[in-house]
């Protein structure tokens, strides 16, 4: 529940965050869009994320050619916020995807994504 996300997430530091984030973010986005998709991609990735991220609040997303917009609300702490954009940035420097964070709050993050 959010409440219980919210006292987990508060009671970690910035580099308890980074760390959880970093494993997280190289290894599951993968094994998600194997078993979900035929090949690994761009695209496909983008809509992995997009699903992944929904079931963390609403999620918004624009793409512009190869560039792809995704806003997550989702309500619960900025700690969370800052671990859903440290995951998605480990993922991201893995695949040599540029990536940056838009906005932050205790409520969203805003990220963009740019194909290599």
């Amino acid at each position: 529940t959010k409440p219980t996300l919210k006292k987990i997430f508060n009671a970690m530091d910035d580099e308890t965050i980074v760390n959880i984030a970093k494993n997280v973010g190289g290894i599951v986005p993968h094994e998600l869009i194997y078993l979900s998709r035929e090949t690994f991609n761009f695209s496909n990735l983008m809509k992995m994320i997009e699903v992944s991220d929904s079931r963390f609040g609403k999620v918004k997303c624009k793409q512009n050619d190869f560039v792809f917009n995704i806003n997550i609300l989702h309500g619960i702490s900025e700690n969370f916020s800052k671990f859903l954009g440290e995951t998605h940035n480990a993922l991201c420097n893995k695949l040599s995807i540029k990536f940056n964070i838009e906005h932050i709050d205790k409520n969203m993050i805003c990220m963009k994504f740019e194909k290599p």
